[in-house]
């Protein structure tokens, strides 16, 4: 296990972890956070960091769970990273592993979504202040699902190596919606 206060990779038994977050979860200089191979048990025990800006979670589908982010108020930047490349799965990829819930992320300016099939991430409720967007390298997923969450203030779509046909992004939905955006397949 690595741990400088700002990334931890290969973490140990999830008791041994949650409480690790549950040291951090007090330190107020914590801003930037990243996991490799986290557990979807990770988060079962209520704890809400409130200082954490950015938060990266790389390889979170490696067990038979259900990975629910906690409460992160401060929150501006999300980056979920599926184990598309990681051979050893066990689940090949194939299952539900991560949800989000929106509205416990008030202040998420930035959602990235990386190596994702389809149903492997549920998005639930409202995003208002989301400005961008980033999906790469996934297939099957519903980019109207996705958009259904985020509010008027989306400035930026990245798509980019997926395997899924680009839906039509509305000005009249997304007024915001700069000529940035950019769908790449």
């Amino acid at each position: 296990m690595v741990a400088d206060g700002h990334s931890v990779s290969y973490p140990p038994d999830a008791i041994a972890f949650q409480m690790l977050l549950a040291q951090l979860a007090t330190m107020p200089s914590l801003r930037t956070m990243n996991v490799d191979f986290m557990s979807p048990r990770t988060w079962m025990v209520p704890m809400s960091f409130r200082s954490i800006r950015s938060l990266y979670l790389s390889c979170i589908e490696h067990e038979p769970s259900i990975s629910v982010l906690p409460i992160l108020l401060a929150l501006e930047t999300l980056a979920l990273n599926f184990c598309c490349y990681c051979l050893d799965c066990p689940r090949n990829g194939q299952q539900l592993c991560a949800m989000v819930h929106l509205n416990r992320l008030p202040r998420l300016l930035k959602l990235s979504i990386s190596g994702a099939q389809e149903g492997n991430i549920i998005c639930s409720g409202t995003s208002p202040q989301l400005r961008q967007l980033d999906v790469s390298f996934s297939s099957g997923l519903s980019l109207d699902r996705i958009l259904a969450g985020l509010g008027p203030s989306l400035e930026e779509v990245h798509i980019c190596d997926c395997e899924f046909p680009p839906e039509t992004l509305s000005a009249r939905s997304y007024p915001a919606l700069s000529e940035h955006s950019r769908l790449c397949q």
